[in-house]
């Protein structure tokens, strides 16, 4: 089932990046000129020359390499669902918990999926990357885990109706459980992030459930799977246990 979750969502449009760019265009015929992009109005390409003046061509007549930088100039739009299914683990009866009369752990088996969907109607003929990053807090303490990571490089076609899967981890179990102490500790989730990335590497949108995350994305990225990490996006130790006073 959709966890609720407090979701950010954002597409980032690339065509502020290329903005008032001036490059060399190449026909298929060899002709050459020097003018910004504008936008794709049906099958014509619509350019701005040096000297202010629009000029419309046909794509038919664009060469292959110009019209991979127009399609890197209009991302697609996408959606994202993540979607996170669980199931109780039951602890069997005279473990040390019960002959302890402490409750016994509670254990969650947790599985991820991904759904991006293209929005926009304009065909996006270029791969594009996607990570999904899953995320887990600790129960008594101020740390952060990454518990699962996958990647996967796509297209966004009519065969697979504009709409890719990303598996992830399955049955992947999460633990909090009462310490001797008598303090609560484990983890639980926390929430996910997905980036996708054009070919050049440039993040076309995002989801997150952790805005802040998304700001130390360079330094997440470097995480092992299963280890904790702290406000700085830096691996770290897990929280010590804390000490009662008596």
């Amino acid at each position: 089932m959709k966890q609720p979750l407090l979701i950010f969502i954002a597409g980032l449009a690339c065509m502020a990046s290329f903005a008032g760019e001036l490059r060399t265009w190449t026909l298929n015929d060899g002709k050459t000129m020097e003018a910004e992009f504008v936008s794709v109005i049906g099958d014509k390409v619509a350019l701005k020359g040096k000297r202010g003046e629009l000029i419309k061509i046909p794509k038919v007549k664009i060469s292959e390499d110009d019209m991979v930088y127009i399609d890197l100039c209009q991302p697609p739009k996408l959606d994202f669902s993540f979607t996170r299914q669980t199931r109780q683990f039951t602890y069997a009866p005279l473990t040390e918990w019960f002959e302890n009369d402490q409750p016994p752990p509670e254990s969650l088996y947790n599985t991820f999926s991904t759904q991006i969907k293209q929005t926009s109607a304009n065909p996006y003929d270029q791969e594009l990357t996607a990570e999904v990053f899953v995320m887990a807090v600790e129960v008594d303490g101020d740390q952060n885990i990454l518990i699962d990571y996958r990647k996967k490089t796509f297209n966004l076609n009519n065969e697979n109706k504009r709409t890719v899967v990303i598996p992830g981890a399955e049955d992947l179990m999460l633990t909090n459980y009462i310490a001797p102490s008598g303090i609560r500790r484990g983890e639980k989730f926390a929430g996910y992030m997905v980036v996708v990335t054009d070919l050049r590497g440039e993040i076309i949108a995002y989801q997150t459930t952790r805005e802040w995350w998304f700001e130390k994305l360079d330094n997440i990225r470097k995480l092992p799977v299963g280890k904790t990490f702290d406000q700085e996006g830096n691996r770290c130790w897990p929280t010590r246990p804390k000490e009662l006073d008596y």
